[in-house]
């Protein structure tokens, strides 16, 4: 079983939904101990950072994913449930972050898109259809057998960014 983490803060049922297409059993949880029976945990999540961890520690599920991560659960994180993962946040002054993957979240500057633009600044937060590429340096995540392709359009939206 999946398990879905409800800390109040994030579109619930898309996930839910998403998953139940797939066949894949989920459930959505409030309760820190259910993680344990959990094969594998998404932590969506929409809002604020400083005010989506305060959640998160309130309920006890920083701990426990702390716990579940060392023992080799594998968590996906969407949105803002990715930012939580990091060192820190950059939003609305500097927050701690679970400190699972080092690094800051920060916003995208506000400068021309590259030295050859015309001096269009980029729209933040950026929104629409993109085409995302690996590149193969320095991999995310695995690549499933169904989406192997090495160009993959998708609908992002994105303010924050961690820099190299």
């Amino acid at each position: 079983m999946i398990a879905i983490i409800d800390s109040g803060i994030a579109n619930l049922r898309s996930v839910e939904k998403a998953l139940q297409r797939l066949s894949v059993e989920a459930q959505v949880i409030d309760d820190a101990a259910q993680l344990r029976e959990a094969s594998g945990i998404i932590l969506p999540g929409v809002g604020a950072f400083a005010d989506g961890i305060a959640r998160l520690n309130s309920q006890g599920f920083v701990e426990s994913l702390r716990r579940e991560i060392e023992r080799g659960k594998p968590v996906l994180g969407i949105c803002l449930g990715l930012h939580f993962l990091f060192s820190e946040s950059e939003e609305f002054g500097l927050h701690q972050g679970m400190d699972l993957i080092p690094g800051r979240v920060v916003r995208f500057r506000n400068d021309p898109a590259d030295s050859t633009a015309t001096g269009d600044r980029l729209k933040i937060p950026h929104m629409g259809w993109n085409r995302v590429r690996s590149s193969g340096r320095r991999p995310s995540c695995r690549v499933s057998p169904m989406s192997r392709s090495s160009t993959l359009s998708t609908r992002i939206t994105w303010s924050r960014r961690i820099p190299r």
